[in-house]
């Protein structure tokens, strides 16, 4: 998997004292997102697992119905980010009433964004004990809904997207349906096309490690 060069509310380098996101480097990433999609009193849930390393990831949903299916990927080469450099805050989104960074004391950064349409959107990296950085990342989709969503949550969501099409290009006949409506609802969120009384939550963790000093 290509590297993807961080940009935006993820690196914001020298807003305060201290280090508030990952230093320039190359980075594995292993992460975990979960999707919630809620339509009245059904509720469709997907987590996927990615294995930086290998780009190996194991999809796992759970139907209204409560059924659960997990389907495995072999992965396609390491998933990782590259981090060049400091750059500047993003501009807030016009749709944006709020917006709020704070720096942490032990090394990382919170961000939140509310933004018309009933968007929230929080973005924050927290330094590890053991020289790591954890990001989490949350969006939720209000149920009014009608706003296209920042670019930069677009970005963070194409490894999700990218599994799910594979899934419906290669995977079981039996799954692809599932797989459909999964990316139909993600892609709903994303573009603001939540339906009143729904709502869609994306949360992710990933851990970042060092993998070299330079980008190649």
């Amino acid at each position: 998997m290509r590297a993807l060069v961080l940009g935006g509310a993820a690196a914001f380098l020298s807003l305060a004292a201290g280090q508030v996101a990952p230093p320039p480097g190359d980075y594995r990433i292993d992460s975990e997102t979960t999707t919630t999609v809620r339509s009245g009193p059904m509720v469709m849930k997907s987590v996927q697992r990615l294995d930086g390393a290998t780009g190996a990831a194991t999809l796992e949903q759970t139907g209204p119905d409560g059924a659960v299916t997990t389907q495995s990927y072999p992965g396609q080469g390491r998933h990782h980010w590259c981090v060049k450099g400091p750059s500047a805050p993003p501009p807030v989104p016009s749709n944006c009433a709020t917006q709020a960074f704070n720096a942490l004391p032990g090394g990382g950064s919170t961000y939140q964004t509310a933004c018309s349409g009933g968007q929230l959107i929080s973005d924050n990296f927290r330094k590890l004990a053991d020289g790591r950085w954890e990001r989490t990342f949350q969006t939720r989709q209000a149920p009014m809904g009608g706003a296209p969503v920042p670019a930069q949550t677009s970005a963070a969501m194409a490894p999700v997207i990218a599994q799910i099409e594979e899934a419906i290009r290669s995977g079981p006949p039996e799954e692809r349906e599932a797989a459909k409506q999964q990316l139909a609802a993600l892609k709903a969120s994303l573009g603001g096309g939540a339906v009143p009384g729904n709502e869609t939550v994306i949360e992710s963790r990933e851990i970042w490690t060092k993998v070299s000093e330079t980008c190649g």
